[in-house]
């Protein structure tokens, strides 16, 4: 994916003059220099921003936003109070080319957990950090997905018996190095959403080593294994409380399905 150009729009009280930025970027190395406290980090935060990846950043919009882009800010010597800021963002992978809006700040309560998508002129909106966000066609990483081409490989869950697989926050931060945090440890802000070994898992995928077909095959065979323990010790239980109505007690059979033998399991013809 390259980064073609971020643009902020920032509109403000008593002036119909539009204030914010525009930078473009080339291929290869782009160096962003300036002041302390010149915007530098503003720029990278909205490019995060538009990437609804704000989690790497460690917080949500209102703690990784500077308050010059989403209350007011400073210039000229006099103070400007902000009605109304957006994010855009244009991207592009292989042949297909793509803008992605997200509203900052608004008057209209519109939602910000939606990114506004613009490719080959038709514009569609979709959902980010709500439910389905990764897996519905309405969800902005689903499409991101689509858009990079990548296949995201599937585990189970750590404490679940529920299907999961890496996210696009699991990989990203290997793109995008948080600038405090992100020099001790690069994954350092991953969020890991109940992943077992999650930066394990990453590194195997991304050196696409058979290692992490073989851990994804052990986690869902570890997780049958509990499904049928728990199953078993359901049943058993069902089985245990209408033997003791009638006054039974049972032997040979054990609520631990491991200390079973097996053999009186099996089915004969």
């Amino acid at each position: 994916m390259k980064i073609n150009s971020i643009n902020l729009h920032v509109r403000v009280f008593g002036s119909v003059e539009e204030y914010g930025f525009s930078y473009n970027f080339d291929s290869g190395l782009n160096i962003i220099t300036g002041h302390n406290s010149s915007g530098k980090s503003t720029i990278i935060s909205c490019i995060y921003y538009c990437l609804g990846m704000e989690q790497l950043l460690g917080g949500n919009r209102n703690l990784i936003l500077d308050k010059s882009i989403t209350r007011e800010f400073d210039y000229n010597g006099k103070t400007y109070n902000i009605i109304e800021s957006e994010a855009e963002l244009k991207i592009s992978h292989n042949n297909r080319v793509a803008t992605l809006k997200r509203y900052i700040k608004n008057n209209f309560d519109e939602n910000k957990n939606k990114i506004i998508i613009n490719e080959d002129g038709n514009t569609r909106s979709y959902l980010v950090h709500t439910q389905g966000d990764h897996d519905r066609t309405s969800g902005f990483y689903k499409w991101l997905t689509l858009f990079l081409g990548i296949d995201l490989p599937k585990t189970y869950s750590e404490n679940t018996d529920q299907v999961k697989h890496l996210y696009l926050q699991n990989i990203f931060p290997c793109a995008l190095i948080e600038q405090t945090k992100g020099w001790s440890d690069f994954f350092a802000q991953m969020p890991n959403f109940g992943i077992k070994d999650a930066k394990q898992k990453l590194i195997e995928f991304l050196l696409n080593l058979e290692s992490l077909e073989n851990e994804f095959k052990k986690d869902i065979l570890v997780q049958e294994e509990k499904n049928i323990k728990s199953l078993w010790e359901k049943k058993y239980e069902r089985i245990d409380g209408l033997a003791s109505e009638k006054g039974f007690i049972l032997k040979g059979i054990n609520n631990d399905i491991h200390s079973n033998d097996l053999k009186i399991f099996r089915c004969h013809h």
